[in-house]
Parts: C-alpha cells; sequence; structure tokens
C-alpha cells in the first residue's frame, strides 16, 4: 500500500451510520445512457428546460428549485435562471433535501424593481460535493422547518434570481427519483476485504464515471481514514477515465507500484467503475499512455470485478453472495437450543437448565471453537466458550444486545450500556468507544442495538 494508506485500524474513529426515519432509500437502480450524462427518464434523451419570456418571480423559483435534478456542468441549467452576477457567485456544492416545500407569494419592492420570494421546508439532510449524505437528526428526521430567501430583480425586462440561498434544494421525492448511491472502495485495515464507502450523486455515464475516479483519488470520507487503507499512489498526476470497450483509467506513476498495490488499485478501479460500465465491461490501468500491468491477470492486461471477487467476501459474510449454511440457535426460558430437527439444548454450559439468559450472541472462533457472548436477564454480561462462561464487569447494566466483532482473532464484544458504547477485548479490561460521525454526537438517551458490518470497520446504533 502507498505511504497515504498504512493505517491501523483506529478504535477511535469508526463510522457512526446513525439509524433515523429519514427515509433515504438504501439502494436505487437506474438505467444508464450513453446519449446523455444523465437523464430523468431512463434511455431517453432530455433536453433540459430553459426560461420563458414573461415568467413571474414565483415561477423562476419553481423552475429553479424543480431544475436541480439536472446536475451536469455544475448545475447549468438552474443558473440559466440567475442573473450573471448570481450565477458567477452561486457555489451548488452542497445539495439540501426538504421533505418537500411551499413556496410564498412575492414580496414586491416599491417600485416593482426586486422581490423576495420565500421557500419553506423540513431540512431531512444534506449531501455534499464529495456525495457524502448527513442526516438530519432533529426530531424523528424530519429536521425543523427553514426559510430559504430568493431575492430577484429584473434584467431585460425578465424576472432573474440575484440572490440565491447557497447550495442547491431539492425536493425528497426528487432525490430518491433523480440521485443514486454509489460506493468508493478501499480495503479494510487488513489488506484483504474491500469496504464500501457510500456516496450519492445524480450523474450518469462518463460524466458519474469521471466523478467516481476523482473522489476514489480524493480519498474515503472522514469517518473511515483511520480504518481503510488504499493503494492510490500519493502523487498522481492528471487522472482521468474514459468509458469504452475496454474502459481506460490513466493515472500516471502507477507502473511503478509494487506487485501488490497494483493489484489492489486495480481492485478498488474494478469494484467502483463496475458501477458505471455495461454488463461484462473490462478495464485497462494506463501509466502515460502505456498500460500497466496487474499481476493478478495472468492473461493480457484488461481486468474485470470478477477477477477480484475473493476481495469482496469477509471472512463467513460476503454482501456479495448468500452466507454460507451453517447451525441456527435461539433461546428459549434462558437456555441456548440448536435449531434442527430436535430442538434440543446445546451441549455446553450456555446450553444447561436455569441459566437466564436474555440474548447470546455466537460466534466460531479461530479454531473453529464456538464463542459465547451473553446477558442474562439481570443484563449482566457472560463471555466464554463451551468451557465455561466468566462475567464481566461493565461499567453499568447492558442495554444492548452483545455484537462479536467481525474478521477478529482476539473475539471482541461490543455492547451498548446505557448511553455508551463498550469494547470488551478478550482477557482484557473493558473499553469505551468514542465515535466520530457527521452527523454529529449521538442523540441522547440509551444505545438499544448495535450491529457492526462484516468489514468491522462501521457501526450502526
Amino acid at each position: 500500500m502507498s505511504g497515504r494508506g498504512r493505517r491501523g485500524l483506529g478504535w477511535l474513529a469508526v463510522l457512526a451510520v446513525l439509524a433515523g426515519c429519514t427515509g433515504i432509500p438504501a439502494s436505487s437502480a437506474p438505467q444508464v445512457v450513453r446519449t446523455v450524462p444523465r437523464s430523468p427518464v431512463a434511455g431517453a434523451t432530455v433536453t433540459p428546460p430553459t426560461p420563458h419570456p414573461g415568467e413571474p418571480p414565483g415561477q423562476v423559483v419553481d423552475e429553479f428549485v424543480g431544475d436541480a435534478i439536472y446536475a451536469d456542468a455544475g448545475h447549468s441549467t438552474s443558473r440559466q435562471y440567475l442573473t450573471t452576477g448570481a450565477a458567477r457567485r452561486w457555489q451548488d456544492n452542497q445539495t439540501v433535501i426538504l421533505d418537500a416545500y411551499s413556496r410564498g407569494d412575492p414580496q414586491f419592492s416599491g417600485d416593482f424593481t426586486s422581490a423576495l420570494v420565500p421557500v419553506t421546508g423540513r431540512r431531512v439532510g444534506q449531501v455534499d460535493a464529495s456525495g457524502v449524505y448527513t442526516p438530519t437528526l432533529k426530531g424523528m428526521g424530519d429536521g425543523d422547518q427553514e426559510t430559504f430567501d430568493f431575492r430577484l430583480i429584473k434584467v431585460a425586462g425578465e424576472w432573474r434570481i440575484d440572490q440565491p440561498p447557497p447550495g442547491v434544494l431539492i425536493e425528497r421525492n426528487n432525490f430518491r427519483r433523480y440521485y443514486h448511491q454509489r460506493s468508493l472502495y478501499f480495503f479494510d485495515s487488513a489488506q484483504s476485504v474491500l469496504v464500501p464507502d457510500l456516496r450519492y450523486t445524480a450523474l450518469g455515464g462518463q460524466a458519474e464515471a469521471s466523478w467516481l475516479l476523482t473522489e476514489l483519488l480524493g480519498g474515503p470520507r472522514r469517518e473511515l481514514a483511520q480504518t481503510v487503507v488504499s493503494a492510490v499512489p500519493d502523487q498522481v498526476g492528471n487522472s482521468s477515465v474514459q468509458i469504452g470497450n475496454p474502459t481506460i483509467v490513466e493515472m500516471p506513476g502507477t507502473g511503478q507500484l509494487s506487485a501488490g498495490d497494483r493489484n489492489s488499485l486495480a481492485a478498488q478501479l474494478a469494484f467502483t467503475l463496475e458501477q458505471v460500465q455495461f454488463s461484462g465491461g473490462q478495464l485497462e490501468l494506463t501509466d502515460s499512455g502505456k498500460p500497466v500491468r496487474i499481476p493478478t491477470i495472468t492473461t493480457g492486461l484488461q481486468f474485470s470485478k470478477a477477477d477480484f471477487s475473493s476481495n469482496a467476501q469477509p471472512a463467513n459474510s460476503s454482501p456479495y453472495s448468500p452466507q454460507p449454511a451453517g447451525a441456527l440457535y435461539f433461546v428459549r426460558d434462558g437456555v441456548v437450543f440448536t435449531l434442527d430437527d430436535k430442538n434440543k439444548p446445546v451441549a455446553a454450559e450456555f446450553g444447561q437448565p436455569n441459566r437466564n439468559f436474555s440474548s447470546v450472541a455466537l460466534r466460531h472462533g479461530s479454531a473453529q471453537s464456538l464463542q459465547v457472548a451473553a446477558l442474562t436477564v439481570a443484563n449482566q454480561l457472560q463471555v466464554g466458550g463451551v468451557a465455561g462462561l466468566l462475567p464481566v464487569k461493565l461499567p453499568q447494566p447492558a442495554t444492548s444486545r452483545p455484537e462479536w466483532q467481525p474478521n477478529s482473532d482476539n473475539g471482541d464484544v461490543w455492547l451498548g450500556a446505557g448511553s455508551r458504547l463498550y469494547r470488551v477485548p478478550a482477557g482484557g479490561p473493558v473499553q469505551p468507544i468514542s465515535l466520530t460521525s457527521q452527523a454529529g454526537a449521538l442523540p441522547a438517551g440509551p444505545i438499544t442495538a448495535v450491529r457492526l458490518s462484516p468489514d468491522g470497520d462501521r457501526v450502526a446504533l
């Protein structure tokens, strides 16, 4: 890995994915067409609208907000409704998502040469220029009522917006329809599993491919910066991507990378750019126009996502393939049972009568021995294996069921106790975990559920 990418897994900098009733989709399936970079109707070429002569101030604002779905070329469609000065000043590097909006009546100046048009709505969240979505955590995710003022003046007899609010406003329904979720891929700290860094964009085709490459070069979001690594070289010069057959990725300096870093970089590119390629598309990496050989590819210079499928499969788990078959367990009357044709208690201490377990988390250790983290009805934690369980003293009673950290050789248990998140390492003291998130601090109240992603680099509370 490059010097910039060699980082250990930072437990104090994990991504907190805070669950809220924001209504933003987890995924979508837009159709990408070659004729235009982005089209509101899949498979169709759509000519963006333009202002019509004589439009009143309210209609100008409605069309400006509605045209936010055309995201190419710095929202050039929306800029048509701005004065020349405003078009130069306006920054579209943040997209504000409103549940819906209502437009107030224009408030005209005394000489009718200017007008103020208010737009009101509840902010659901926002997406920054790098595509990172941050939800609004106020209330139940609906946010507070906000008012955005548009000031218009007349230019050559036509109303144009001279003072727009910063950023792009878009209704939630339009965000769901026209924006789609994409992932940048980086490696976990063990440099063996690809970790998705979720982003949102309204771009498609060639424009989307260029945007994804730019964001990949820019590195992971802040919350993942200390937990993932990248094979992108520190100095890459002017990089570019051109969709085709094959898709060519020009990245200066990559020919000088080690064999391992070339393999890793090719895997990151294949998984990231596959999202805008057509089925079966191949990639080719070049350095100053010269093809770069990928060591893991034994024949030819081209590669695809299929060549690196093993990098997408964390131990015993994968978002791309079904879970392997295994035994199922359940708790009844405080005892752990095996779900099979006999449904009998497990042949271990935690299968004995009168255990009083309220929840149990099981996992197979490095030697495939069964490890157990169990909570009693008194919310006391016990950790161990088939040979026996030992109590673990927590600062306060647990408020969530335990969760094993994936891909951990030592077997660390995570759980919530009150408003704090704790890590229980094997044979070590209980450690509080601090979280960093662009969504801000955790809301007040007890943590009632903890889940870790298959790669072990993200946590949902």
